[in-house]
Parts: C-alpha cells; structure tokens; sequence
C-alpha cells in the first residue's frame, strides 16, 4: 500500500512540475504586461493581443489556400459595356439568308464599326459551318463613306477547283452584307463591294491548278 501511495505521489508530483512550466511562461507575460493598476492599459494590451492572435490565423488561412493577405475584398466584375446587334450570313444552301445575334464593340467610329460588321459577315455562322457557302477569307483593303455610300474594297482571292462553288452564293452574301450595314449604320443608304478598287467585280474566281497545255498540231504532210 506504501509503494503504491508512493508511485501516486510522485506522479502527481511530476504532473504539477509540468503544468507549473508549460503555464510560467503565459504566468510571466500576464505579470509583466497585463498585471498593472491602469485597467485602461490592461484593455489595450489584451485586445493588442487578441488582434495578434486573429492576424496570424489569418496569415496562415491565406498561406494555405494560396490567396493574397491583401484580397479582402472580391473583385468588381467588369461591365460588359457591348451592344446586341443583328447580323445576317448565308445560309448552307447558298440561297437563304440567316439573322443571328452577337456582342460588339461598336469602337469610336463607324469604320471600325463597319470593318466587324465585314468579317462577321464572311465569317458566317456561329451555330453552323457554312463556310462553303461564302468561299473565301475576305481581306478587306478598306472602307470608306461619301454621300450616304459605304464602299468595301476586298482583296482578290483565287479559289481552287477543287472547292465547289454553290450558284447564287455571292448574290445571297452580298445581300447578306448589304442588310447588316444598312440595319446597324442608320446614315448608310447603300453598299457597294468592289475588288481591289473595281466595284460590283464578281468575287468567286475559279482557278484551275492542272491547266492542260496546247496541244502541238501536226502539220499536215
């Protein structure tokens, strides 16, 4: 019964030594700073404290997700300052006309407003491939206003023989062109597409790559 009383004191004896030195150092910080006869300082220091203690946290919270201690505040989402607007492209048969809606910056003039207009056109739709239907890239070389005219001078493209062309596919894009101008420029009254400067040139050229060479004739004996 003596030893095991024994064994229970000094246990309990060492359990008290490391409850005395785990807690003298937070004991030594109270007696040196918040034990004072000012309360208003003790306040202070307690809330420095907390606020510290609430500052690493937070460091460490932003060290773990990978997030800037200075983002306190979510960004603003940018102002989508676009306007709708109606374009019209050709539709897979060459022969229909297809009205779309799209999102553009109308720029600070009605060049630059026209030069998109331009590419969304020839580039055709946006739900369907109907590449085919307006076959070439459309470089456009300039754009230019006089009396209520918008003139668009394109660059002249050769396409290859071994792209059908589908009758009537230039009359529906040009059409096509023609309606997305007028609707969306007011002052514009009508359009005119011309080639390297030629207006109303045909724009679907045909080359043909394997050219067959004249023929020698036999003189006759």
């Amino acid at each position: 019964m003596n030893k095991i009383k024994k064994v229970y004191t000094f246990n309990s004896e060492k359990i008290d030594q490391w409850i005395d030195f785990l807690c003298s150092p937070f004991v030594n910080l109270y007696n040196k700073y918040l034990n004072v006869s000012d309360p208003r300082s003790r306040n202070r220091k307690i809330l420095l404290f907390a606020f510290s203690i609430v500052m690493l946290d937070y460091l460490f919270i932003c060290y773990h997700v990978d997030r800037s201690p200075f983002d306190l505040v979510p960004s603003i989402p940018q102002i989508d300052t676009r306007d709708e607007i109606n374009v019209y492209v050709s539709g897979l048969d060459g022969k229909s006309i297809l009205k779309e809606k799209r999102l553009v910056d109308k720029g600070s003039s009605d060049t630059d407003f026209a030069y998109k207009l331009v590419s969304f056109v020839f580039a055709g739709s946006n739900f369907e491939n109907t590449r085919l239907a307006v076959p070439m890239a459309g470089k456009v070389r300039n754009i230019w206003f006089y009396e209520g005219k918008c003139v668009i001078d394109v660059r002249s493209e050769i396409i290859k023989n071994d792209i059908e062309v589908i009758p009537s596919s230039e009359e529906t894009f040009r059409k096509a062109l023609s309606q997305t101008i007028l609707e969306n420029i007011p002052s514009i009254k009508e359009v005119i597409i011309a080639e390297n400067g030629i207006p109303n040139r045909k724009l679907w050229e045909t080359f043909v790559s394997s050219a067959e060479t004249p023929k020698e004739e036999t003189p006759a004996n």
